[in-house]
Order: structure tokens, then sequence, then C-alpha cells
């Protein structure tokens, strides 16, 4: 789950620029609206923080991959258009923002305290080689497929990043 999470964050942090000006949106609107993703990073964590803290880490998994579901909708809906890619950056923002919550929070539930260094080191490798692998990897489907299939295919892996979250929580 958190490797698909990391594949979409890393491979759109190289191309979402791009992706959305060769769709037709100003570079400069781009830029300014990818910007702002930061702060709703911040403030998904800061909700977290005032809101989060009884809630089971299962279910916030679940929150946050769910997020990243629900911000390729406007994109679906009205494509490039300003509110609906300012509508993508702001649950973007939020479920990046809260996933780098649950990257700690879930492990140290599943595997405890003792050995908790060790766990997460291991736990995070499959998420470095993605890291690495996804600006390639999406460069080469948004060159064969161009940046509509390409936010098609972020959407299915938000969604079995969503479904991994969801049955991992089942279980």
């Amino acid at each position: 789950a958190m490797a698909g999470n990391s594949f979409i964050t890393t491979a759109l942090s190289v191309h979402l620029i791009t992706a959305v000006v060769s769709m037709g949106m100003a570079a400069a609107v781009a830029v300014w609206i990818s910007s702002l993703r930061g702060v709703f990073q911040t403030l998904g964590r800061l909700a977290e923080i005032i809101w989060g803290k009884n809630l089971d880490p299962f279910l916030f998994a679940n929150i946050s991959t769910g997020m990243m579901v629900l911000a390729f909708i406007p994109l679906a809906l009205g494509g490039v258009s300003v509110p609906f890619f300012f509508a993508f950056n702001i649950l973007f923002g939020i479920s990046v923002g809260l996933a780098t919550i649950v990257k700690g929070a879930v492990p140290l539930v599943l595997f405890g305290r003792h050995g908790y260094a060790s766990v997460l080191a291991s736990i995070a490798t499959p998420g470095l080689i993605v890291t690495a692998m996804a600006p390639t990897a999406y460069a080469a489907v948004l060159d064969a497929s161009g940046p509509v299939a390409g936010f098609w295919v972020m959407f299915v892996v938000s969604l079995s990043s969503f479904a991994a979250t969801a049955a991992l929580a089942w279980r």
C-alpha cells in the first residue's frame, strides 16, 4: 500500500506540471496550484494531531489511501481546469501528508516497539525501490499513452493501494 502511494507521489512530483501543461493548463498556473500541495500536506498532518489521536491506525491508513483515490476524481470530472486541478491538489496533498504518519503508525501497531527500527527498514525497502523507479516508469507511460492515460494509471495504483490498506484493516 505504501509502495503504491510512494510511486504516485514520486512520479507526480517529477511529472505533474509537465503533464497538466501538455493538457492545456498555463505553466504558471500549474506551478502555482501544485505548489499549494505542501500547505495541504501540513494541514493534513495538523488535522491528524488535532482529531486523529484516537483513530485506529488501520482506519487512518484507509482514510489516507482513500483520499488519494478521491484526489483523481476531480481530474476525471473536469480535467485540468483550475477548480478541478485545485481540488486534486488539496486531496492529493492531504493524502500525502497523512501517509507519512501512516508509514510509522501502522508498523508500530502490527509489530510492536521491539525491533521497530529494523522492521521499519525492512518495510521501507520496497517503497524505496518503487520510489527510485517511479519517475522513469511514469515517463514511459506518459510517452507511450499521454497524460490522460497516465492519470488513469495513477488512479488504478491508488485503488490498489486503498485495497491493500482495506484488506490489512479487515484482517
